[in-house]
């Protein structure tokens, strides 16, 4: 490796003199990882007194997370109702991703897909136009436009669910800007009441 090419640039050398920024961050994820141990208290009053919602769905409890470097960015995670087996998988996710969104997602695959895909199919115009049906092969893809997303509110009628049942997963999005950060709690329960009122009864 040639030597030169390991110099900082100015840039780079401004960030690594820099004694504030990174205790900075550290409150700023202190706040934001307040307000998703909220949202979980919420989302877990809701999800564990659900008896609609199948069994091993309201058992668990969720989880928070984090990381640092996703495509290069730090994040923070909850997942509430979250359940994750080798083949099925039932998931609620709301994702901090610094320096782009608050974003909450969806997912089914499974047995799950192919018992609420129907009457998620059926029901969905009565989604925000926000939400988005994600089209790529990955569903742990979590920056806006990595791939292909179409609005599902407004996807034409079909006679059958083949456009969901016939996916590897179902995958839904919905991205608010950084600036929502104080309303996360918000957003975060409407997030999951909006979906949960397209998914019927499977308990």
């Amino acid at each position: 490796m040639d030597p030169e090419s390991l110099q900082l640039s100015p840039e780079e050398w401004a960030v690594f003199q820099d004694r504030d920024f990174l205790p900075l961050k550290q409150q700023v994820w202190a706040k934001l990882e307040g307000r998703l141990a909220l949202l979980h208290q919420a989302l877990w009053a809701e999800v564990s007194q659900d008896a609609h919602l199948p069994a091993v769905v309201r058992q668990g409890r969720g989880k928070r997370s984090r990381g640092e470097n996703y495509q290069a960015f730090p994040y923070r995670v909850l997942d509430c109702p979250s359940v994750l087996e080798k083949e099925d998988w039932f998931l609620f996710r709301a994702l901090i991703m610094w320096g782009h969104s608050l974003s909450f997602h969806f997912i089914l695959k499974g047995r799950f897909q192919a018992s609420f895909a129907p009457t998620l199919w059926e029901k969905r115009h009565q989604l925000s136009s926000g939400w988005m049906l994600h089209l790529g092969e990955d569903p742990w893809r979590w920056i806006q436009g990595e791939e292909k997303e179409v609005s599902l509110a407004q996807m034409e009628a079909s006679h059958e669910t083949a456009p969901l049942l016939s996916r590897p997963h179902i995958k839904l999005s919905r991205y608010l800007p950084l600036n929502s950060y104080a309303k996360l709690g918000q957003q975060g329960l409407k997030s999951w009441q909006e979906i949960r009122s397209v998914l019927g009864s499977q308990a």
